[in-house]
């Protein structure tokens, strides 16, 4: 277990992904960097895959950690918040 992350951590914080982004960045393997969370690196290449950015200038993609963190936030607030309806459009729909 890295001596980096304490705890048995199911998600990725800010820090975990700006690890992330650089080691990316330095031409690391999946492997590598799942290692260094303790993960496989299935998970880190879904992170990478659901949080890309497409660069068109470069014709590539890339990873940014904190556009990441920032959308994974937004989707995790979202599935938490409730309905978006008042009581008469439900009832109405019921």
């Amino acid at each position: 277990m890295s001596k980096y992350i304490p705890g048995n951590q199911k998600h990725l914080t800010l820090e975990n992904r700006i690890y992330l982004e650089n080691e990316l960045d330095k031409g690391t393997s999946f492997k590598d960097i799942a290692r260094f969370f303790c993960k496989d690196s299935t998970t880190i290449s879904k992170e990478v895959k659901t949080y890309r950015l497409s660069d068109w200038y470069h014709k590539g993609t890339f990873y940014n950690a904190r556009f990441a963190d920032r959308e994974y936030r937004k989707k995790l607030r979202d599935s938490r918040t409730g309905i978006n309806m008042t009581k008469q459009e439900l009832h109405k729909k019921g």
